[in-house]
């Protein structure tokens, strides 16, 4: 999956900017989901993941993640059925790295503290 977005000119100097922890994998135990282009396994992981949010947006788990990865012959519509998964299911804290050859969307309840913030 390939995903533009402009690039900025200059960097901005707002207090929303937000970036990706490096030690993100370290953070949590992570369920990975990884969405890969075919069909049939897509279906099977779309369903896996939407169980497990499911189950994790009516709880509080300081201790474990889930980890969305889409891969290189995924679809944007993939995309857009996890995101609204997260509203479906009440979910506020996830993140999306666009800036890995393919993006990861990382969703996480409660709070971490990795050094450089609290997140």
């Amino acid at each position: 999956m390939q995903i533009s977005m402009p690039i900025p000119l200059h960097k901005a100097s707002s207090r929303w900017t937000f970036t990706i922890p490096p030690n993100i994998e370290q953070l949590r135990h992570w369920h990975s989901y990884a969405l890969i282009g075919n069909a049939r396994h897509d279906a099977a992981m779309l369903r896996a993941a939407e169980e497990q949010l499911a189950r994790f947006g009516a709880r509080r788990d300081y201790r474990t993640g889930i980890r969305i990865d889409f891969g290189s012959h995924s679809r944007y519509g993939q995309l857009t059925t996890v995101l609204d998964l997260m509203l479906r299911y009440d979910i506020k804290q996830y993140m999306l790295d666009i800036y890995r050859s393919e993006p990861v969307l990382y969703v996480w309840n409660g709070h971490w503290s990795s050094g450089q913030g609290r997140y």
